[in-house]
């Protein structure tokens, strides 16, 4: 299902952003899913964020035993929906209180995925391709600072 393949994408994003050592994700999912549907979407999660960070084979298997390995708990939350919009919001929480980052998503009609947030920043893109993801301060040149380094 295309839920789940989002929720993989939307866990990798997850991954390559956070700057501290991870102890909780917790995968909110609203949408109209059975106990078999929320198990694969927490295989892809964890499949997801695990396969950016480690240099074994992650797989629907062995996705569970490697992030155990990590200290690293998961908990999932499903808000039953019968909306066409499937709703994702992926939490990364470490140690510390002030640790946490946060990516959502949203699957349209069980087709259109769209990447949605990201620590409370809204936007909406497709999760395809190579994406440069950056935080700066609203100033003039910045962007085209970026731009002209990326041309190179």
């Amino acid at each position: 299902r295309k839920i789940s393949v989002l929720t993989e994408k939307t866990a990798h994003v997850a991954a390559q952003i956070f700057d501290f050592h991870p102890s909780l994700i917790k995968l909110n999912v609203k949408a109209g899913l059975s106990k078999e549907d929320l198990q694969i979407l927490k295989l892809s999660c964890i499949k997801g964020f695990l396969s950016h960070a480690s240099d074994e084979f992650v797989s629907y298997v062995n996705a569970e035993r490697l992030l155990s390995r990590r200290g690293i708990q998961i908990e999932v939350n499903l808000n039953n929906s019968t909306s066409s919009k499937n709703e994702i919001l992926l939490e990364v929480f470490g140690s510390n209180a002030n640790e946490k980052i946060s990516v959502g998503a949203v699957l349209y009609d069980g087709q259109l995925e769209r990447l949605c947030s990201i620590n409370d920043f809204l936007f909406e893109i497709e999760p395809n391709g190579d994406l440069i993801i950056m935080q700066n301060h609203d100033r003039p040149g910045v962007i085209g600072d970026v731009g002209s380094y990326l041309a190179f």
